[in-house]
This record gives structure tokens, sequence and C-alpha cells, in this order.
């Protein structure tokens, strides 16, 4: 049971820190997004 809580808290953690990265930065035309994605 501990490995189950620690994994969902792992998770979480994760989740939340990925939509924080993503509204410190949105999508909007840079560097970045141009490796990653071209919009034009």
């Amino acid at each position: 049971m501990i490995e189950v809580v620690v994994f969902v808290s792992v998770v979480l953690v994760l989740t939340s820190a990925l939509f924080a990265y993503i509204q410190r930065h949105p999508v909007k035309p840079s560097i970045d997004s141009d490796l990653v994605a071209p919009t034009q």
C-alpha cells in the first residue's frame, strides 16, 4: 500500500509541475515552440 501512495503522490507532483510550467510558458511563437511544433 505504501508503494501505491508514493506512486500516486509522485504522479500528482509531476502533473502539477507540468501544469505550472505550461501556465508560466504559454504556447506562443518562440525558439522552443519552433523546435517542437512550428505554427507556420
